[in-house]
């Protein structure tokens, strides 16, 4: 068997997906010196790639690596959040005319520049794919079956930039885990009008009080898991049912970038539901000066946190790029928190609704205000910054990761998707804290499982929970030194940072990576 081996590696649109995947991308080519990978890459996602790919360290021969782009959008400015529904029907569409291309190892047309990207002639050993692409990483490997009947058969392995946690609840049947996806098809199998499949998506999901127990988080209820109302999982439940029960159906083996050391519990569970299972640690570069370049006002984010006069005295806010977690009036409430508290903060717009980000724009360094906006920001200089004291964050996986390989205390405002459970299981770690009183619909007047703290959903009860917190901040209102929850906080980031960056570097993460790195190779 030749050491010589070739990958397909698909990714998909979603920022915190694509990024995921170029990040172990780089991680295996920087293993395995005779890997050769083809990674498809949306078009709308053509230049923030490359900029991300640069952040890595350069890979031996790097011509080893084929970057064909798919889809006709092109990146825009404001174009990096996701639309309602997703890329899903969108993707596999721009995907279908590179497939049997792909099947014939011919050349691929790249859809940005027009050119001829030729492959390897080295028969695929895996395909890495986007959980979300799997059934076009099946089909390929169906295709390529069906014409090479004799060729060892390739390894799809589903990618997911996830928790084991939230993929435990969300895919795993298994019991005391809350049987999600049973969930899901109960309610899409309810023979009854909209309305009655409406009442029972509540009682089977939204107001749900079964105890849920995952090895890792914090016991909890069903009704925790959907804590804003707007982006509760009971309106995607079609979708969510459709795609959750066919993934074992798509793929040999899922990988997953968390730490492997947080959930070692879940291991076995997962690789019996998928076949093999490899927990990889987060595949994220160290911080980059270049990471300032994605600024639409050059400089701003650096000349902001370099005026700083103390260390740790500057807020981090930002709620990703897939949802925004906050109601247009809970922004209101965050923004006179932080103004009345005189914080310094640098605010991410996000994917916010137009109409919120007029406040923002409207309100944010104005008058008595002192935070700066930001409308794609740095995230991962700003973390590594001096002057970062605090990160405000949806709690999507590779924000969570950022704000522990810097070590910067969180605090939790999670939406849906996994940042329940990565916030959840964040605070039992104790390098977060998760908020409560953010939390609406079904779960006002309703308590935690974890200790019973009863949820009031009150601006009132919001107010006084944020400003708690970030009254601790060096610098809030002339404070001159860090307060007990944020100093604890980062005292325990210090001891779970050097665990992972160990996991990462030398412990079970490393070994699994490696094993991935060189699939297909003779051990001979």
């Amino acid at each position: 068997m030749s050491d010589q081996t070739h990958y397909l590696v698909v990714t998909y649109p979603s920022w915190a997906h694509t990024r995921s995947l170029i990040g172990l991308s780089s991680a295996l080519q920087q293993l395995n010196p005779n890997l050769h990978l083809t990674i498809l890459i949306a078009s709308s996602r053509a230049s923030a790639a490359a900029l991300e790919f640069a952040q890595y360290p350069a890979i031996v021969n790097p011509s080893r690596r084929r970057i064909v782009h798919y889809g006709e959008q092109r990146q825009v400015k404001d174009g990096m959040w996701n639309p309602r529904g997703g890329f899903r029907v969108q993707c596999l569409t721009e995907l279908e005319p590179l497939l049997q291309h792909i099947v014939d190892l011919d050349p691929l047309i790249d859809s940005l520049s027009g050119e001829e990207i030729v492959v390897p002639k080295i028969p695929l050993t895996a395909i890495i794919s986007d959980l979300t692409l799997g059934a076009y990483a099946r089909q390929v490997q169906k295709s390529t079956a069906e014409k090479y009947p004799d060729n060892p058969s390739i390894r799809v392995l589903g990618f997911g930039p996830y928790s084991e946690g939230s993929l435990a609840f969300l895919l795993l049947n298994v019991q005391g885990y809350g049987n999600f996806i049973q969930r899901c098809l109960a309610v899409v199998a309810q023979s009854g009008d909209q309305l009655a499949k409406e009442k029972l998506a509540d009682e089977l999901i939204s107001s749900n009080g079964d105890l849920v127990q995952i090895p890792g988080l914090w016991p909890f209820y069903v009704y925790e898991s959907n804590p804003v109302p707007k982006e509760s999982a009971a309106l995607r439940v079609d979708t969510l049912a459709a795609i959750f029960k066919v993934i074992p159906a798509w793929i040999d083996g899922l990988i997953v970038g968390w730490p492997s050391i947080f959930t070692k519990e879940l291991h076995e569970p997962m690789a019996k539901q998928f076949g093999a299972f490899y927990s990889i640690g987060f595949q994220l570069p160290e911080a980059s000066t270049d990471e300032w370049s994605v600024e639409d006002s050059q400089g701003a984010c650096k000349a902001y946190l370099d005026a700083a006069q103390d260390d740790k005295s500057v807020i981090y806010v930002s709620f990703g790029s897939a949802v925004y977690a906050p109601t247009h009036q809970q922004l209101v409430v965050l923004l006179d928190v932080l103004e009345a508290l005189e914080a310094r903060y640098i605010m991410a717009e996000g994917n916010a609704p137009e109409e919120t980000k007029e406040i923002m724009r409207a309100r944010i360094g104005k008058g008595r205000d002192k935070g700066l906006l930001a409308a794609w920001a740095p995230q991962r200089a700003i973390l590594s910054h001096r002057a970062t004291a605090l990160f405000l964050t949806h709690g999507g996986s590779n924000s969570a990761m950022e704000g522990i390989l810097f070590q910067v205390p969180m605090i939790m405002w999670p939406a849906t998707f996994d940042q329940p459970y990565i916030s959840n299981e964040l605070d039992k770690l104790g390098v977060a804290i998760e908020l409560i009183q953010m939390r609406g619909g079904p779960s006002i007047g309703k308590p935690l499982a974890r200790n019973g703290a009863m949820v009031h959903g009150t601006d009132e009860a919001l107010d006084q929970e944020l400003t708690s917190l970030f009254s601790e901040v060096k610098g809030v209102k002339g404070r001159t030194e860090e307060g007990g929850r944020v100093a604890v906080l980062r005292k325990r980031l210090t001891v779970v940072g050097e665990e992972v960056r160990v996991d990462r570097e030398q412990g079970e993460a490393a070994s699994q990576v490696r094993q991935l790195a060189f699939m297909g190779v003779s051990k001979d």
